[in-house]
């Protein structure tokens, strides 16, 4: 069975599953209970949406590293040098062991001519002569200053020993300021990961994303239709019309084709229909997608630009913003001046209207009674009319999305849940009901200059 064939046997299986899709005789889709605030699993999917955002959680690890580095590593090392800065130049330390010699020697000597001395002057023997007797008093006389001289050297080689010894016990505590640096960037870096984490989690719970489906579900009330995973290996483009098609639309995703069966009419139309969501070109992205969809199956399709704050469609299939729709409701230019096609595959074109010069939403709204015109002009020159909506840079949403039942697209660990809850929820204030949701499970799209 080829790729073909399992791709039309999984779109019958799914909307064999599901209501009709015509607005006139289908009932309207189940709604869906909504998520409390800390249902079962909370924590569990804030936890996944971290270790979906590595990017977040290593810039604040590496910034804690960097703070942790900083306090046990630099600031030591700047204190250890500081201390031997102040520490005095190695010495040579003093013999002490050769001055006590010398104080023996001299006590020796002195302990000699006091015994003879004292014999001397005691014995009254006239043999010992005067000259004799003095030789013997100047012989202890230098045995007393030299045991003195030894004693003060004595002192002084034991004042550089203790201060040696000083010197030596500050070098010590010097090297003993923080750890060693191998485990001071180890427990910095296991200290930055950890404390990455939580800041990321912290910040998650404080403002939660949206983590899977169900959970967008549970917010939304209604079901998701289908899910954007990642891109496949994209195949070399040699055709000319392929090299001519946007980068952002896909030869072949399965997801815009399960969206389009499910949307469609009997008739394979879709009248109208508008794309919101809280990312203008990832809004952009997937209205162009589908619409490229709605071409390949013969059918003339218009994608209406309405963002008029970014010109978001016009960067997702690379052509010029201007002139568009302002022009045409300014009754600048006609309508058909302003269409451009886009080339999607071999032989089919898909027609796109820019949103046109630069403004404000609220420029928007005030004309919205001719935007309805116009739609209901081009509705009946068109087979599908896609309007790409999304949410204005201050959160508003143009009344132009609301004339028309539209899909959410909602950006797994991107699209908070005060956002989809706020978006849905103004939808239906303005009554008009939610198609349905899609999920997009891969990375922000990146516009490419035409």
């Amino acid at each position: 069975m080829s790729e073909s064939e399992d791709v039309a046997e999984a779109i019958d299986k799914r909307m064999m599953a599901l209501p009709p899709a015509d607005a006139e005789d289908s009932p309207k889709a189940p709604t869906l209970p909504a998520s409390t605030a800390h249902a079962p699993g909370w924590i569990r999917r804030r936890a996944r949406n971290v270790y979906r955002r590595p990017l977040l959680v290593s810039a604040i690890g590496l910034t804690a590293f960097i703070a942790v580095l900083v306090a046990t590593v630099v600031a030591p090392l700047q204190e250890r040098r500081a201390v031997r800065a102040t520490l005095r130049p190695a010495r040579t330390r003093p013999d002490t062991i050769s001055i006590q010699r010398h104080i023996r020697m001299a006590g020796s000597v002195l302990q000699l001519t006091d015994s003879v001395l004292l014999r001397a002057r005691q014995s009254s023997a006239q043999s010992s002569s005067v000259a004799d007797t003095m030789a013997l008093e100047r012989t202890h006389d230098s045995a007393i200053a030299a045991r003195a001289s030894a004693h003060r050297w004595l002192l002084q080689a034991r004042a550089v020993d203790r201060d040696m010894d000083a010197n030596e016990s500050r070098a010590k505590s010097a090297d003993s300021i923080g750890a060693s640096v191998p485990a001071m960037l180890a427990g910095a870096g296991a200290l930055g990961v950890v404390v990455g984490f939580a800041v990321a989690l912290a910040l998650e719970v404080r403002d939660p994303r949206v983590s899977d489906e169900d959970e967008a579900e549970s917010i939304a009330g209604v079901r998701v239709l289908a899910s954007v995973g990642e891109a496949p290996a994209m195949p070399v483009r040699r055709r000319r019309s392929d090299q001519e098609m946007p980068p952002l639309v896909e030869l072949d995703s399965e997801a815009y084709r399960l969206l389009f069966a499910q949307l469609a009419n009997r008739s394979d139309n879709l009248p109208l229909l508008a794309i919101v969501g809280d990312d203008a070109l990832t809004t952009a992205v997937v209205a162009a997608n589908l619409g490229a969809v709605a071409a390949r199956q013969v059918r003339d399709v218009l994608v209406i630009d309405t963002d008029i704050e970014r010109q978001s469609l016009s960067s997702a299939t690379r052509v010029r913003g201007t002139p568009g729709l302002v022009d045409v409701l300014a009754g600048r230019v006609e309508w058909a001046a302003a269409v451009r096609s886009v080339v999607v595959d071999r032989d089919r074109t898909l027609d796109v209207l820019p949103s046109g010069a630069f403004g404000a939403h609220q420029a928007m709204d005030s004309m919205t009674a001719d935007v309805t015109q116009v739609l209901e002009h081009v509705g009946r020159r068109y087979d599908c009319v896609l309007l790409s909506a999304p949410l204005s840079s201050a959160g508003g949403l143009s009344l132009t999305a609301t004339l028309a039942s539209p899909v959410v697209v909602v950006r797994r660990t991107r699209t908070s849940v005060r956002a989809l809850q706020a978006l849905t929820g103004l939808i239906r204030d303005r009554g008009c009901p939610v198609r349905g949701l899609l999920m997009w499970n891969r990375g922000e799209p990146v516009a490419l200059s035409a």
